[in-house]
């Protein structure tokens, strides 16, 4: 399991329950009204999401009718140094970070996340996508058409 960055684990994260005690739980709402909208959304619960705003992004993305990203993408550089990317598809080279307020919003911290980011695209190719709160909360779309762009995919209309 990856090293937890953040403070804001989830409660699959935080290892208080099993993934399949939450699927189990569920089933036996069979007949409860509600029952079907928990089943649906517990297909989309994903213990890798280190906080609210990566697992709001992840489902901003699946929204879209984009295909379903990878949570805490493990990289090694040349130097066996351990880069971890929030969200992404290994196989396009395409990363999406959220970049929170508390932890990203210093110009310290935006100068380390281009700098890093930087230095992924031009040493190995990857692409990346910033989510921000202001990005992912709310009715502008620009994420989703960003990073369809990078995956050749047009992203669904938003109906809600």
């Amino acid at each position: 399991m990856a090293t937890v960055r953040s403070r804001g684990r989830g409660l699959l994260r935080a290892e208080l329950f099993a993934l399949h005690d939450l699927e189990d739980y569920v089933r036996r709402l069979k007949g409860f009204r509600g029952a079907p909208q928990a089943r649906e959304l517990v297909g989309l619960v994903d213990p890798g999401a280190e906080s609210p705003g990566e697992s709001w992004q992840r489902l901003r993305i699946i929204d879209a009718g984009l295909p379903r990203p990878a949570t805490q993408l493990h990289v090694v550089d040349e130097w066996g140094r351990d880069r971890w990317f929030d969200l992404g598809y290994r196989h396009l080279l395409v990363a999406s970070e959220y970049d929170g307020r508390e932890f990203h919003t210093t110009d310290d911290d935006v100068a380390h996340n281009a700098t890093r980011q930087g230095y992924v695209e031009r040493r190995y190719g990857w692409r990346f996508v910033i989510g921000t709160r202001e990005r992912i909360i709310g009715d502008d779309d620009s994420f989703e058409q960003e990073l369809g762009a990078l995956l050749g995919l047009i992203p669904r209309p938003r109906s809600w």
